[in-house]
């Protein structure tokens, strides 16, 4: 049998989800910044490569390909995180629509179909 909640307890428990998120969203500037240095690192690195230019002594990788491998991940990376908060943006967005408006005593199933 499923566990009964009511409306102030799903309040409860989405309030932490807003906390949790509002971080997440907080860091939205150093994620857009990264993102960009990490692109622009990649594009440079891209740019040596079609200019034929030797790799660098002290590069702490093996290869070129090895070196954009790296750079190709840390991007993909940095967009998964953009995308997090995107995410996080529209999640705040109906909680803060659920704490005012949700119905306090209304009753809810914890974990639904589970």
């Amino acid at each position: 049998m499923s566990e009964i909640i009511t409306g102030s307890e799903v309040k409860l428990i989405i309030g932490d989800f807003k906390i949790a998120n509002e971080k997440l969203i907080k860091g939205e500037g150093l994620a857009l910044k990264n993102l960009t240095n990490s692109e622009i690192s990649l594009k440079a690195l891209r740019d040596m490569i079609s200019n034929n230019e030797p790799l660098p002594p002290d590069s702490p990788y093996n290869s070129f390909e090895e070196w954009e491998k790296h750079l190709v991940d840390i991007v993909k990376s940095k967009r998964q995180s953009i995308e997090n908060i995107k995410i996080a943006k529209v999640e705040n967005e109906f909680i803060e629509w659920f704490l005012v408006n949700g119905d306090d005593s209304k009753t809810y199933e914890k974990y639904p179909g589970v």
